[in-house]
């Protein structure tokens, strides 16, 4: 039995966020419960006390390799290092002074505003300013990942010595796995787990009462964990980061430890 858990993110001052817990046997993932969290820190808290569990976290890892030199930076290191020293204030504005906005989708647009995995599940720029403004969800997610990254915690692709019996974040993107069913958006988890189902990819049960999922956000992190889950099952992910796995293209594995992976099915 495998924990596998999704969350939904937010870069708000005051953030509201939850978690899905699932258990995976085999190739059937049960939905056991959700926590609402009052702040980032119970999240991080989550995280770091959850033994070998998997984490579909649904926010960007880094940024575009093309961004790096707009913003004065020689490599991630130096970002990661630079942005955990930085207030949000500091960092709001830094970014503006460095980076238009770019409201568009990601298709083929690699470069300075999007990231290879960006435009292979057509996601947003991680520099889009309005609805979400992923800017400063950018700032709090890369404040998040440096934090456990400092505790040991594994976090795809970018970790150097794996930690067998540490957590495994992964980057996740719901948005994809709602397209995946033909479904937009919604807080019907029991429509969308039924349609997933007819995919063949494993199983879902979920006991979670779907009357108390009242909002997208609560609805994205169950499918972060549903997707988090099938990603582990249909792409062996047990059998190391080192190989590339078909979902990824090779422009995105060729920048992979730059501008991070959205795992996928």
């Amino acid at each position: 039995m495998l924990a596998v858990y999704g969350a939904d993110f937010s870069g708000a001052m005051s953030p509201k966020i939850f978690y899905v817990y699932g258990e995976l046997d085999g190739d059937i993932l049960t939905l056991k419960s959700y926590t609402v969290c009052d702040d980032r820190l119970d999240l991080y808290h989550a995280i770091v006390h959850s033994g070998d569990a998997l984490w579909g976290l649904d926010f960007p890892f880094s940024v575009p390799v093309g961004a790096l030199p707009m913003l004065g930076f020689t490599d991630r290191d130096d970002m990661m290092c630079s942005v955990k020293g930085m207030t949000r204030k500091v960092f709001a504005a830094f970014i503006e002074q460095h980076m238009r906005d770019y409201p568009r989708k990601c298709s083929d647009d690699q470069g300075i505003y999007c990231r290879a995995t960006d435009c292979a599940v057509n996601a947003h720029s991680v520099f889009k300013t309005v609805n979400p403004n992923l800017r400063v969800m950018l700032y709090a997610g890369l404040k998040m990942i440096q934090y456990l990254t400092d505790v040991g915690i594994n976090v795809y692709p970018f970790t150097k010595v794996y930690r067998a019996d540490y957590a495994r974040v992964y980057e996740i993107y719901p948005s994809y796995a709602w397209q995946a069913v033909g479904l937009k958006r919604s807080i019907d988890i029991d429509e969308f787990i039924d349609r997933f189902n007819t995919l063949g990819h494993l199983r879902v049960i979920s006991m979670i009462d779907s009357e108390t999922v009242n909002n997208q956000d609560l609805a994205d992190s169950v499918v972060a964990c549903v997707m988090m889950a099938t990603a582990y099952v249909t792409q062996k992910m047990n059998i190391g980061w080192d190989n590339q796995l078909p979902i990824f293209t090779d422009d995105e594995w060729k920048r992979r430890h730059i501008e991070g992976l959205i795992v996928r099915f």
